[in-house]
């Protein structure tokens, strides 16, 4: 998939002057193509937990701090 940006012409005095780019946009890995249908499936779930849950959540979350590592 190829993406094509092409800016607008400016003037200036008598000259214009334009400016074209182009960049390769990357394809999405099969990992990270996994990893929005994920998302995808988790945000479409109902939330059945209720607003006192997600309070307890927010605060575990905030006086537990963590961090997710890969390897």
């Amino acid at each position: 998939m190829a993406l094509s940006l092409q800016r607008s012409t400016a003037t200036k005095g008598k000259r214009s002057v334009r400016a074209k780019s182009s960049r390769r946009v990357r394809a999405i890995s099969p990992q990270n193509r996994q990893a929005i249908k994920l998302l995808q499936d988790w945000l479409n779930e109902p939330d059945d937990l209720g607003t006192a849950w997600w309070a307890d959540f927010e605060r575990e979350l905030s006086s537990h701090r963590f961090t997710l590592r890969s390897g």
